[in-house]
């Protein structure tokens, strides 16, 4: 003969959709003749561990979510980040600092004057000799072996151009144009810009002019939408007494309201990365260094703003 044992009813309390519901003991508790609104009879075995089991379930499910809501949002610039973290990995924010002294500021006077026609004159030869190369990395080699050589050597050679301080930037700034619009090579120009920055200060004083860093600043946001890297290029700038000109407000105006359209996602013609609040303060930090910008030029005769709607 099957035996069936009498199932004792069990009261379970407070069991409700909050979270973190407490489930008290059935053996502590007396049978109850009365039901009340909050407590309910269960009468089986099987329907109390389920009981248990989505309590600590949901109690689970609560610290995971508290566990990611503490995290901070992730942005994909901050990838990018890394690499300004080991200058030796990339040293795209490397700055020379203090060693730049008074001579930084009267050579950056010099290099946003019209340069003479007699300078113009003197590196049209190389200018047109750069353009005529077949490839990019003949551009890369002829810069390496032939430029960067001929502004280290102390003694010139008769019969070449002679690099120096007076045309490394137009030099440069060609260089990297031949490279960006022709042979549609960000890396090669990149390449450029941080081989300029491991030779000596003389040289970096010399070729990185606010024209050279205007282009290196929208190939980061053009080939890679790097916000994080366009802040820190400024910030470069900045350190390195590298003022920059009408073109930077220009771009930083361009690149400040794309970026505010992606944030509230306006559909642009490139795609950009995720956004985050990270981003959204890259954004003000960079508009902070276009007013100021346009706060130091607004009293050059040529200084113009540009319509940023086009």
């Amino acid at each position: 003969m099957l035996c069936v044992r009498s199932i004792r009813p069990f009261v379970v309390r407070n069991i409700r959709v909050l979270r973190y519901s407490s489930i008290e003991n059935p053996a502590s508790e007396k049978p109850s003749t009365e039901v009340e609104t909050d407590e309910f009879h269960a009468q089986s075995t099987e329907h109390r561990d389920k009981l248990i089991f989505d309590s600590i379930l949901d109690s689970v499910l609560m610290r995971a979510e508290n566990q990611s809501a503490k995290r901070k949002p992730h942005s994909v610039t901050s990838t990018v980040q890394a690499l300004f973290d080991n200058p030796q990995e990339d040293p795209l924010d490397r700055a020379y600092g203090s060693i730049l002294d008074k001579r930084t500021r009267d050579l950056e006077t010099f290099a946003h004057d019209t340069p003479s026609d007699a300078i113009l004159k003197n590196v049209q030869p190389v200018l047109e000799h750069i353009s005529s190369l077949k490839t990019n990395k003949d551009v890369v080699y002829y810069h390496q072996s032939a430029v960067i050589r001929s502004f280290e050597t102390v003694t010139p050679v008769q019969g070449q151009v002679v690099v120096d301080k007076t045309n490394a930037a137009y030099i440069t700034k060609h260089i990297m144009a031949v490279l960006i619009d022709e042979f549609k090579d960000p890396v090669g120009a990149l390449h450029i810009f941080n081989s300029i920055k491991a030779k000596s200060n003389d040289y970096f004083i010399a070729a990185c002019s606010a024209d050279v860093y205007n282009r290196i600043i929208a190939l980061r946001w053009q080939y890679y939408r790097d916000i994080q890297s366009v802040v820190s290029l400024m910030n470069e700038m900045f350190i390195n007494a590298v003022q920059g000109n009408n073109e930077t407000v220009d771009l930083l105006g361009v690149i400040t309201r794309q970026a505010i359209e992606s944030s509230q996602n306006i559909p642009l013609a490139e795609s950009l990365p995720l956004w985050s609040t990270k981003d959204d303060k890259l954004v003000k930090t960079l508009n902070s260094y276009r007013v100021k910008l346009m706060s130091s030029l607004a009293g050059r005769r040529d200084f113009a703003l540009a319509n940023l709607q086009n």
